[in-house]
């Protein structure tokens, strides 16, 4: 029995001192976490490749180009990354600077009571500027994946333009 008053006061020990982590500590912990999030994203992005790398999959794999057009390709390939790089830093830079909207108690629940509107209008407001960043990044996407192509397409000749028509119309 004496032997668990040994055990149970260092643990308990452990606890409060574990309990009472400072800021850094949670910092650390929480910035390991979001490694291992962003880990799992890339890992995941390497399994379901963007619209860019399924073209230029097709491109280098179907059709015959030559080492300049492959270069050249490459080139706008890594321009396209590059261009996606600023515009995201841009927009992260924007919501940013936004006030954020915080979940205040306050706001949706009182002493007595808890108030379900305002609840709901509160993280519909959340959600609409989550929807509002999402679908400008797809635009800023979209924008350049669009340009990215047109220039890959003024570097085929007219045989491999024709010979990539036929093999995006065939179903596997």
């Amino acid at each position: 029995m004496q032997k668990w008053k040994w055990m149970v006061l260092p643990m308990s020990l452990l606890l409060v001192s574990s309990l009472n982590a400072g800021e850094g500590e949670h910092a650390k912990a929480h910035k390991k976490e979001h490694m291992e999030k962003k880990k799992e994203t890339n890992a995941r992005h390497k399994k379901h490749p963007g619209d860019l790398q399924r073209i230029l999959k097709i491109l280098n794999s179907k059709l015959d180009l030559s080492k300049e057009q492959k270069q050249e390709i490459h080139k706008l390939a890594k321009e396209y990354r590059d261009v996606l790089k600023e515009k995201r830093k841009a927009l992260i830079k924007k919501y940013k600077g936004l006030p954020p909207i915080r979940l205040d108690a306050s706001k949706f629940m009182s002493k007595e009571k808890f108030y379900p509107k305002a609840f709901e209008e509160l993280i519909q407001e959340r959600w609409k500027r989550q929807d509002e960043r999402l679908r400008e990044w797809r635009n800023i996407q979209l924008k350049a994946l669009t340009d990215t192509v047109e220039k890959i397409f003024k570097v085929l000749t007219p045989e491999q333009r024709q010979k990539w028509m036929e093999l995006s119309q065939k179903k596997k």
